[in-house]
């Protein structure tokens, strides 16, 4: 089995193996290895453990934003299939991502289904594919559509909600970062599988108890 944690819009190569999931997820370092894609598609190694099951991947795009699905897509691909070729060619895998990548995590099934998934997580992903919106975007309407291709057993959606945050208007849910709004889109893409991490923010909540306790079962 192999696991891969994908970052969002703005997170750089420490995402993950700065240690501050880590630490709560009591997983070293050391099994990790590191994959960065370029703006122009390319998946390449900047840290190889050899043996190790576990990769981060981050994106040198920063927007993320609708317009750039389809290109996301396609570059999980080429990162999913370094990993999967180095480390495990007929491995299932575990895929986790957070922010906005949950998204790029959504086109990608849609547009590959690949047939090798064991688990999926995103976490405070804007499903609507915008940080606060109540209204259905182009984006999650289309998927909705095809929501047929992207039917797997296992998938948690993660929603942060912390109310001491102020970043929107009081009568506004959030996260520090996205609407709730915008989060519990998710229901609209992956039925049944949302669960809310109340006094949790955009970051914390990947160390939350709801989030720990699924993924610590992947090491």
């Amino acid at each position: 089995m192999l696991n891969i944690f994908v970052g969002g819009s703005g997170a750089t190569t420490s995402f993950i193996v700065d240690g501050s999931e880590l630490s709560h997820w009591g997983v070293s370092v050391n099994n990790f290895n590191v994959i960065t894609v370029t703006k122009t598609g390319e998946a390449k190694f900047v840290k190889r453990v050899y043996g190790a099951k576990s990769a981060t991947v981050t994106f040198q795009t920063y927007h993320y934003n609708c317009e750039e699905l389809e290109n996301l897509g396609y570059y999980l691909e080429n990162a999913v299939q370094l990993f999967r070729n180095a480390e495990g060619p007929t491995d299932s895998i575990n895929i986790l991502g957070h922010s906005n990548v949950g998204n790029a995590i959504v086109r990608w099934l849609e547009t590959y289904t690949p047939n090798y998934i064991n688990e999926i997580v995103t976490a405070a992903t804007p499903y609507n594919g915008k940080a606060v919106t109540v209204k259905q975007t182009g984006f999650v309407k289309e998927v909705m559509a095809d929501k047929d291709r992207i039917k797997y057993n296992s998938v948690h959606v993660f929603v942060a909600r912390d109310d001491r945050y102020n970043t929107f208007p009081s009568t506004i849910a959030n996260d520090g970062t996205i609407a709730e709004d915008s989060a519990l889109c998710g229901s609209l893409v992956f039925p049944g599988s949302v669960t809310v991490c109340n006094n949790q923010n955009h970051g914390t909540i990947m160390w939350s108890p709801e989030v720990i306790n699924v993924v610590k079962k992947w090491f």
